[in-house]
């Protein structure tokens, strides 16, 4: 997945595609054998790039995930029988806290690659209406898609060619990792402990700061890791997008305290 370029994230493809409604407070999931995609791949391929934000893991050994896709690669399976199975694992392993919707089951290319998507949609409620004559008729809709952060409730980027199997995930059930249900229905584990994701993190950084040198504030420059530990103590879990909210705004206070001289860039 570290590999995927721009390039051929722009070019992904949906191959195969099809859904079942899960977690609807019935002992078996609600089962299709074909659910046409029409003209709505891009809503779809958007909501796989937003998985590519998620976080790292690899698939254990005794996956069941990994050997049904495993046995849909190898074509000693059809893609809807595949789908069902994992619907029906699902299904199985949910309970009254979680929400009716679909798992969606999704078969990617991009060039000569080939990825597999998993996608747990919540069913949401929105007020629409249609018009008759002068008069707006409200009607409420339960099973529908929406571009929500709040409905995409659990997504995996599957690349089964990589080293490790690698898998992307979200899971807003654990904002910075995976929730205990997801990661037994996946069967996935982390591809690097936190202690190895903290250096190369650090790692990262000292190397961006070493790149503008010229430009940041010599508490920065001379105290990158102190101020990662810092930051990262005070939040419960580690988020890009507000890790670095916070670094930036940090960078940007030291500056605006700090007198300007002849070296600094302003």
């Amino acid at each position: 997945m570290a590999t995927l370029t721009d390039k051929e994230i722009e070019a992904l493809k949906i191959e195969n595609f099809i859904f079942h409604v899960v977690h609807h407070r019935a002992d078996d999931p609600i089962l299709f054998d074909d659910t046409p995609l029409s003209t709505f791949e891009p809503f779809f391929i958007d909501r796989i790039k937003e998985t590519l934000k998620g976080n790292k893991f690899s698939f254990a050994e005794i996956s069941q995930v990994k050997a049904k896709l495993n046995s849909w690669e190898k074509g000693e399976s059809n893609f809807v029988d595949i789908s069902k199975s994992l619907a029906r694992q699902f299904h199985r392993l949910g309970d009254k806290r979680m929400k009716s919707g679909v798992l969606i089951v999704i078969g990617l290319i991009t060039g000569a690659k080939k990825f597999y998507s998993l996608i747990k949609y919540d069913s949401e409620k929105v007020v629409t209406f249609e018009t008759k004559g002068a008069q707006a008729i409200l009607q409420a809709v339960t099973n529908n898609f929406t571009e929500s952060p709040k409905a995409l409730q659990k997504s995996a980027l599957i690349d089964l060619d990589s080293k490790d199997s690698e898998v992307v995930i979200i899971d807003k059930m654990s904002r910075s990792g995976i929730s205990d249900f997801f990661k037994e229905f996946l069967g996935v584990e982390r591809l690097r402990n936190s202690k190895e994701m903290t250096v190369d993190l650090v790692k990262a950084i000292k190397k961006t700061v070493r790149t503008h040198l010229g430009d940041l504030p010599p508490a920065i420059t001379s105290k990158v890791a102190e101020k990662v530990v810092e930051i990262a103590k005070k939040r419960k879990d580690f988020e890009v997008d507000e890790f670095f909210t916070d670094f930036l705004a940090s960078m940007a206070k030291m500056k605006s305290e700090r007198p300007l001289t002849k070296n600094w860039k302003a």
